[in-house]
């Protein structure tokens, strides 16, 4: 379900923010939801607040063990790709017909084929698929906050591709669903990854800007945060980064770019501005709980589709100027920035009160049926849900997901002997101890076996033939001799 601005409220809201001095609200730090009633129903919110409490008097893994059980959706797990983060996205982009990553539904299939081969009990392989788009302009995409890099390896692999530093990097060597060669991560300018520092967002924009001919990139994904009270400050600045490097809609460029950020708990003021800006800056927002979110959470994600070019300045240098805001507090934790946008403008925008509070009710109500459903599920072992393998099924099959065996990472430390012994299943020995024709032209326009070479290319120290590079187009190739 979309949500737009009318454009007078737009208008009427840029005036007011070049005007304003006041709109940032100061007041004492707050750790918990406790009284957060203002975008939702108080008793709703008092139930959810005494389900959760519940658990706090079982035993995690007993709880862990429940929520296996109990969940319908549990048993998507990751598919074929490294973790869960990979499938919130799948998820999402079918639900919004492919709008993410830009797929035309014809090639879908053509790109990632459902079918599959089953090699033996154990090992299920997709068919390979064709690229049919090659003819497509270049798609850029930027995965900030969110290692170790689920929602990139998901896009990779829907591209039809050939196949923040520390603890949560991202872990580019357990991909496995695709290439990550066709992603580079970066730090910013102080190398840290903190996105909350303003010199690191500008970096990430000029580099972005450069790598883009000054255009920007067609998605912004934002993974990062885990509570909405203590991540306030990251998701500013997730949204801060978002506007900086996105595609803009204007005359000339027509469509801008797509942004889609995972958010907690949208209960607090600061919260809801957040949410009021981007509903300002962008053509149409949309707020949605996946089903491979779980259920008893409040984890959920906001997708804003195209950028408005006469919108962005005037949001940006505010929500640079809330960052700074923040900054300020961020030592003492004593005192903290409370609301961003006047009370009285949200509240006298129907539209949007609406949509928050429908939102907000029917996702606490959902929370809440599942949270007693896991109490229930831990008292009593044996229960389980059995839809679990109907629903993994019949989801897979709507988002397009092929049904095959997950990959182990790749190997950093395979040993020469190993990696002989594999080669030598994969080729007969007697090819390996002929020399092969010289990789050329005329080897390539005849067809010959050598082309199999090419996929397992072996330079031995001692050859003698100079390396060539190949260019490929669409219908011829042009061949270079380096020196």
């Amino acid at each position: 379900l979309w949500l737009s601005a009318p454009n007078d409220i737009r208008e009427k809201f840029t005036k007011d923010l070049q005007d304003q001095d006041d709109w940032i609200i100061i007041g004492n730090r707050k750790e918990t939801l406790d009284g957060e009633y203002k975008y939702c129903d108080s008793n709703l919110m008092k139930k959810m607040l005494d389900a959760k409490s519940v658990f706090d008097e079982l035993d995690i893994r007993d709880l862990k063990e429940a929520r296996i059980r109990a969940n319908p959706y549990e048993t998507i797990g990751s598919a074929f790709f490294q973790n869960r983060a990979a499938m919130k996205m799948a998820n999402l982009d079918r639900i919004y017909d492919w709008l993410l990553t830009g797929e035309k539904p014809d090639n879908v299939e053509i790109k990632n084929p459902m079918n599959v081969e089953i090699k033996n009990e154990k090992c299920r392989i997709a068919t390979p698929g064709k690229n049919a788009g090659r003819l497509s302009p270049l798609f850029y995409f930027a995965d900030i906050c969110a290692g170790p890099g689920g929602f990139t390896e998901y896009v990779l692999w829907r591209k039809g591709y050939y196949n923040a530093r520390g603890k949560d990097d991202f872990k580019l060597k357990r991909f496995t669903a695709a290439s990550p060669s066709y992603f580079e991560p970066y730090y910013g300018k102080h190398n840290d990854g903190d996105i909350t520092k303003p010199d690191n967002i500008t970096s990430f924009e000029d580099i972005v800007k450069r790598g883009t001919n000054n255009v920007g990139v067609d998605l912004v994904m934002a993974d990062g945060g885990f509570c909405e009270i203590l991540s306030k400050r990251l998701y500013l600045c997730q949204f801060l980064t978002g506007l900086s490097v996105l595609r803009v809609k204007n005359h000339d460029t027509g469509s801008g770019g797509k942004f889609v950020c995972k958010l907690f708990d949208i209960f607090t003021p600061f919260s809801i501005g957040l949410i009021y800006l981007m509903y300002i800056v962008f053509e149409r927002i949309s707020i949605h709980k996946p089903n491979t979110s779980r259920p008893a959470n409040s984890e959920r994600y906001i997708v804003c589709d195209n950028p408005l070019a006469c919108y962005i300045s005037e949001v940006k240098k505010y929500m640079t100027k809330i960052n700074i805001e923040l900054d300020r507090f961020w030592e003492t934790k004593v005192r903290d920035v409370i609301e961003v946008v006047p009370e009285n403008m949200i509240y006298s925008d129907k539209i949007f009160m609406a949509y928050i509070l429908e939102h907000n009710e029917r996702t606490i109500k959902r929370q809440i049926s599942y949270l007693n459903k896991y109490r229930i599920f831990a008292q009593n072992t044996g229960q389980l849900d059995r839809d679990q393998e109907k629903l993994r099924r019949e989801c897979l099959q709507y988002w397009k997901i092929p049904d095959v065996t997950k990959k182990k990472p790749y190997e950093t430390n395979e040993s020469l002997f190993a990696a002989i012994s594999r080669l030598v299943k994969i080729i007969d020995f007697k090819e390996l101890q002929q020399k092969p024709p010289a990789f050329t032209k005329n080897v390539l326009l005849s067809g010959a076996s050598r082309m199999r070479y090419a996929e397992l290319r072996m330079c031995a120290i001692t050859e003698k033939e100079l390396p060539v590079l190949l260019i490929s187009t669409v219908s011829r190739f042009f061949p270079f001799n380096i020196i």
